[in-house]
């Protein structure tokens, strides 16, 4: 069974704070390490998902839909890349 490597993050924190953290550790029947370290990732992931979201106004999010609405003006490129690619994707055949 593989084990990941672990990393270390120091931290420093006013005696007062470090004793409220324990507490809270306590009461969560926790240990401290287990405690920060699952507070801490549950924050860093609501902190990366918000900034990965698109935030949109009205006015921005109608535009934006009927942009998606709107037909595809297909070139030449783009209609040759479309059925090359429709080739490598149908079952049963293969590109040459």
């Amino acid at each position: 069974m593989a084990t990941q490597a672990t990393a270390r993050i120091d931290l420093r924190l006013r005696a007062d704070l470090k004793r409220l953290v324990e507490e809270a550790a306590e009461l969560s029947a926790q240990t401290v390490s287990s405690f920060v370290t699952s507070t801490v990732v549950e924050r860093a992931k609501s902190v990366v998902e918000s900034a990965q979201r698109v935030r949109l106004g009205r006015a921005d999010a109608e535009a934006f839909l009927a942009a998606l609405e709107r037909p595809v003006d297909h070139n030449d490129t783009l209609s040759r890349m479309i059925r090359d690619v429709e080739g490598r994707t149908r079952p049963g055949r293969r590109k040459t």
